[in-house]
């Protein structure tokens, strides 16, 4: 049984998922440009963020940041369940986006209900309250979530696990997005073979370096075409040398044209 409630805004997101019997294949190493709050409720998994890799607990909650590749690594078939709020910049505060940077990737609440009976009090009331209503309830939940993270920073949970010997590729690949990148460049800068990249990327991340490098440039180009920059332009800032490559990977990625593109799209046929 699957069990899927899905509330879908163009810049704030509520879903609940629940499964009798997970199938693993169905969960896929992702990326958007949006934050994700993920509330998690029952299941053995792990939680790969980035580079890292952490065993969920019930009750824990996972922020993951826009740009982020992101994966549930189901771990067994045990009945999972998960509640998540998708939601971009643009209906953040400066202050709510400036706490969001100082934020844990991971918080165990345990016991502290205050969160996880926000989320609980959005799926009783969907169906209850009008389009309009309910859209202001989640908005006004995300604002309650957001609060209460800025004062629990002690429910921190530790053990995540580090994905070596891949951190300081994915972490150098980040901080030069804009560069031309190519295995073979990532190679080079840390005097490895070019096929140990690659090994290396598919084995702990579960995608090539070169689909990690595409990827994260288009979503970089995407936030540069949202903030007003051209197309062309966007292109040219991410190293680009055809536009025409850019707007075929753009449009495979991302499922729209980068013309006119004014507004996040997620990767399609994805689930966290």
């Amino acid at each position: 049984m699957k069990y899927v409630l899905s509330l879908h805004e163009e810049n704030l997101r509520f879903d609940y998922t629940y499964e009798a019997k997970p199938v693993a294949t169905n969960y896929f190493c992702h990326i958007h440009n949006e934050y994700e709050l993920l509330f998690f409720t029952e299941g053995n998994a792990d939680y790969m963020i980035e580079d890292k890799t952490y065993h969920l607990k019930q009750n824990d909650l996972l922020l993951i940041r826009p740009g982020q590749y992101h994966q549930l690594l189901l771990l067994s078939d045990a009945p999972y369940g998960r509640y998540v709020l998708n939601f971009k910049n643009l209906v953040l505060t400066a202050d709510e986006i400036a706490d969001l940077k100082n934020a844990n990737s991971v918080y165990h609440l345990g016991k502290e209900s205050f969160i996880g009976d926000c989320f609980k009090n959005l799926k009783e009331c969907e169906g209850e309250y009008s389009e309009q209503d309910f859209e202001r309830l989640i908005d006004g939940t995300l604002r309650l979530i957001l609060m209460k993270l800025k004062y629990i920073s002690h429910l921190s949970a530790g053990g995540f696990m580090s994905n070596s010997p891949i951190v300081n590729m994915a972490t150098y690949i980040n901080e030069h997005i804009a560069e031309p990148l190519t295995a073979d460049v990532i190679a080079k800068r840390f005097f490895v073979s070019k096929s140990f990249v690659e090994h290396s990327f598919i084995r702990l991340m579960k995608i090539s370096c070169k689909q990690y490098i595409n990827q994260k440039k288009v979503l970089y180009a995407q936030s540069l075409i949202a903030s007003g920059m051209s197309a062309a332009d966007a292109a040219k800032a991410c190293s680009y040398k055809s536009y025409s490559t850019f707007y075929r990977q753009y449009k495979l990625f991302l499922g729209a044209e980068p013309i006119g593109d004014k507004k996040n799209v997620e990767i399609s046929k994805i689930q966290s």
